[in-house]
């Protein structure tokens, strides 16, 4: 899930868990651009509850950049037995 706030120019990036297992998710979002992460560089691995969202970090614009380019992808899923 990505969630944007237009006042701040920020986006929120997360992941619900809709299955009965906890899973190991990794996001990756390395190959934005013009974008400030809150995990440094872009890629933070989480464990997710059944059930449960959990955010992963938050991005914005950086300064005086015209445009942006958003990236993100799961590139690590495991489901934790």
């Amino acid at each position: 899930m990505q969630r944007f706030q237009e006042e701040s120019y920020t986006f929120t990036f997360g992941i619900e868990n809709i299955g009965v297992r906890t899973c190991e998710v990794t996001l990756d979002c390395s190959l934005s651009r013009n974008l400030l992460f809150s995990q440094p560089g872009g890629k933070v691995s989480k464990f997710v509850e059944p059930g449960q969202i959990e955010y992963f970090m938050h991005a914005e614009a950086k300064p005086g950049a015209e445009e942006i380019a958003r990236a993100a992808k799961v590139t690590n899923y495991k489901e934790i037995y």
